[in-house]
């Protein structure tokens, strides 16, 4: 894909690129799975597991113990899971560095964050580090669409909602799901691994799902989308 001659909006996934939740996310997430008998390294889970939305992440899992010889998923794990989603990780959450930066770099053009996050929990973690009212009306979770990540659905909505046409979008993503939604929506896909969670090999899964170019720092990004080029 051919970057357009001028970005005309922006589009930002949120754990992982806006705030730093990632890591505990993935850290929870293995830590409870392995306690009910399945264990991931950390590469196979992110590619398997992160970006998805949350009812596609049960859907995934449970696939997942039923392979292992189970009959699905343990009664309690969905509980548990909103336990440390709602309450563990939002308690250790932070903004990712110089975020700002790419938020200013737009000027007047349109933000919007669209998250495999069910809507309560995507709201909190904004308000959380304080960004909400200013990313506000355009906050998307998966739970307004059909089909999520890695399916171009939200992202889609997100563009119609922005009035912008898909290929004048620019997507921040961190995930392989995300950045295969990105790409599937027709928009310029910007990979990100300035989170927490990003280990040495996450460049290369974004690249290899699809990315135009892959940014460790905000700051990168914000010179990228100021120069309109990939």
């Amino acid at each position: 894909m051919t970057a357009p001659d001028t970005i005309e909006a922006l589009i930002l996934d949120n754990d992982g690129v806006i705030v730093d939740s990632e890591r505990f996310h993935i850290e929870a997430e293995r830590r409870l799975l392995a306690e009910a008998g399945l264990e991931f390294d950390h590469d196979a889970y992110c590619s398997a597991f992160v970006g998805l939305s949350h009812s596609a992440y049960l859907r995934a899992v449970e696939r997942s113990f039923q392979r292992a010889g189970y009959a699905g998923l343990p009664d309690d794990f969905e509980a548990r899971l909103l336990v440390t989603a709602e309450v563990d990780v939002l308690e250790a959450l932070t903004a990712i560095a110089d975020i700002e930066q790419v938020l200013d770099v737009m000027g007047p053009r349109p933000v919007a964050v669209a998250s495999s996050a069910r809507v309560g929990v995507l709201r909190a973690k904004l308000e959380r580090v304080g960004l909400l009212s200013a990313l506000l009306p355009h906050v998307y979770s998966a739970e307004l669409v059909e089909r999520g990540k890695p399916a171009p659905d939200l992202f889609l909505l997100a563009a119609d909602r922005l009035g912008v046409a898909p290929h004048r979008c620019v997507v921040v993503e961190d995930s392989v799901h995300g950045i295969r939604a990105a790409r599937a929506a027709g928009m310029l896909a910007f990979g990100f691994t300035g989170g927490s969670h990003a280990d040495t090999a996450l460049e290369q899964r974004l690249f290899a799902a699809g990315a135009n170019q892959v940014f460790s720092t905000h700051v990168a990004v914000a010179k990228a989308i100021s120069s309109g080029r990939n």
